[in-house]
């Protein structure tokens, strides 16, 4: 399934920024240079949340995996560009199923670990996914089984498989794969022309609206997104990546998944829940380069742990949640000692910028124009290009230029997918939405008088609350709420939080003679089959949900009031 326009891509392979080779035929190329060097690391403290024994895999392993699973793939009769959902832990597996897909020639949708029947079912609803991959139990949580009843909901689907020990009956067992064991019949990978072009991933995204936006990208400009990543932080092949974000959306896979397969880099995973695991894994992996959200980089850099002194450590990626956050003043000692700093803007699935952060930069800063793949910044071809679309209005500092962020390149979807109905109709498919043009972020931003000109990001939909680096959306939480028999109104919001960005809140206006308490809200998502990180740290009792003249929810008075 090809998305992008035919000039499109004639433009960006005339720069040289997109190819002829997909994902799975790059990470070969790869395996091909290097085949005993190291490709992936499982976390040490794997069994304490999924099952086997923590693996490291050499290039040469890996790719032998890889040709394992995208056989029983193929022999399951999966066609090409068929949709296969994936729930895995940041293990291994989630890395080699990734590119087994790709080499299958089919559709990879990483969905992250903490959702539940609830948000499965609203995501996998727009995608029409052929088959579910997930593991047995991660963290104590059934998901195979769970997987298993999510596809009795759902009529495209026709096989659920599973990684682990205890696969329920109606789950077909992967383990075979990882030994590289496959009937010797399979067939060889399906050729197929423009193989970059084709989408190879669907990721969601929170879009303030009643159910998460899903978003196709290609080949390339996955590839893209990683040829600037790789620039930006000057990887190469002898890198160590300690990664703690599983490859869900666009900045692990830009940031980790893209350096392991393009740069030969080697991944060491972390299962993001053991700051002090992690502190002692940068050094027994003799880590070169971590992926760390601003709030943990400030606390170990506080306790010296990411300096020079006690790790291998060349670089940082400091991956804010949302550019609005990047600011100096809302994370002080955001440095990370004497180790140079990579800021990493997820401008949502839009887009990821990466930018070394220097003696004047200002983080949340964002550069306007364009942005090219070259180290000194003035060079290479433009692989992204940034504007602010608004006009004059009103600050607090008088009139300022401000709008919304935009962006378009190499590595900015296209178009949005097409519904089920539509995909099967032709195996390469018109742009839904006009190609090229300029993509908006969902941020607000303000126009800097600076050499080069910049924008602060000021705030972004407040319909979208950001946890970590997960987002949610909050209209989907408020009907949730509104659903409760001793609830009237309601609506969630935001507060700050120094580790996570943001913590979640509910406001609800309980039914006449009704109390509503924290844990009877806890007790409802609890019933609803909600993932357990949507669900209001705290509830507040108030007698009208404040609203603009449109009927929107209010959220920042709302927090205010709060």
């Amino acid at each position: 399934m090809i998305l992008s326009r035919q000039e499109e891509i004639a433009a960006h392979m005339a720069d040289g920024i997109w190819g002829q080779l997909a994902l799975d035929e790059l990470f070969l190329a790869t395996a091909r240079k290097a085949p005993d060097r190291t490709a992936l690391i499982d976390p040490p403290d794997r069994r304490s949340f999924t099952d086997g024994a923590s693996r490291r895999l050499s290039f040469a392993e890996a790719a032998a995996v890889m040709e394992a699973l995208a056989g029983g793939f193929a022999s399951l009769g999966l066609a090409e560009d068929d949709v296969v959902a994936v729930q895995l832990p940041n293990t291994l597996e989630a890395y080699l199923v990734l590119l087994a897909l790709f080499r299958a020639r089919l559709i990879a949708c990483p969905l992250p670990t903490l959702w539940r029947e609830h948000d499965l079912n609203l995501a996998l609803s727009q995608v029409a996914p052929r088959a579910l991959i997930t593991a047995a139990r991660i963290d104590g949580h059934a998901h195979a089984e769970m997987m298993r009843l999510v596809a009795g909901e759902h009529f495209s689907v026709r096989h659920v498989l599973a990684f682990g020990t205890e696969v329920p009956d109606g789950v077909v067992s992967l383990d075979a794969g990882l030994g590289g064991e496959t009937a010797p019949s399979t067939p060889p990978p399906r050729y197929r022309t423009q193989a970059a072009d084709h989408v190879a991933t669907i990721c969601f995204e929170a879009s303030g609206g009643a159910a998460p936006r899903p978003v196709p990208r290609s080949h390339n400009q996955l590839v893209a997104a990683a040829l600037h990543h790789i620039a930006a932080a000057d990887l190469a092949s002898g890198d160590v990546i300690l990664t703690p974000y599983p490859p869900t959306s666009l900045l692990p896979f830009a940031a980790a998944f893209g350096p392991f397969v393009l740069a030969g880099a080697t991944l060491a995973l972390h299962h993001p829940f053991d700051a002090r695991l992690l502190q002692q894994s940068l050094v027994d992996y003799r880590a070169t380069y971590t992926i760390l959200p601003p709030g943990l980089i400030a606390t170990l850099s506080a306790a010296g742990a990411l300096s020079s002194a006690r790790t291998q450590l060349k670089r940082v990626g400091c991956a804010w949640p949302a550019p609005y956050l990047a600011r100096a003043e809302a994370f002080p000692a955001s440095e990370a000692d004497d180790v140079p700093m990579i800021d990493l803007y997820a401008l949502g699935e839009a887009a990821m910028l990466a930018l070394p952060r220097t003696g004047g930069a200002v983080p949340g800063r964002v550069p306007l124009g364009a942005t090219r793949l070259g180290m000194d910044g003035d060079s290479g071809p433009v692989v992204l290009e940034t504007r602010v679309h608004g006009g004059i209005q009103k600050a607090a500092g008088g009139p300022a230029l401000a709008g919304s962020l935009e962006v378009r390149g190499a590595m900015v979807p296209s178009a949005e997918i097409g519904s089920a109905e539509e995909r099967a109709a032709s195996a390469v498919e018109p742009a839904n939405g006009a190609n090229g043009d300029f993509v908006a972020t969902g941020v607000r931003a303000q126009i800097c008088m600076t050499n080069p000109p910049s924008a602060d990001c000021l705030e972004r939909d407040r319909d979208v609350i950001h946890l970590g680096h997960g987002a949610l959306s909050a209209p989907e939480l408020d009907h949730l709420l509104c659903r409760h028999s001793s609830i009237g109104d309601a609506a969630v919001y935001a507060v700050p939080d120094p580790l996570l960005g943001e913590r979640l809140e509910a406001a609800v206006v309980p039914a006449d003679g009704a109390k509503v308490s924290s844990q009877d809200v806890r007790a409802y998502f609890v019933s609803r089959k909600v993932a357990a990180h949507k669900i209001p740290d705290r509830v507040v009792p108030v007698a009208a949900i404040p609203r603009e003249k449109s009927g929107r929810v209010d959220r920042i008075k709302l927090a205010r009031r709060a």
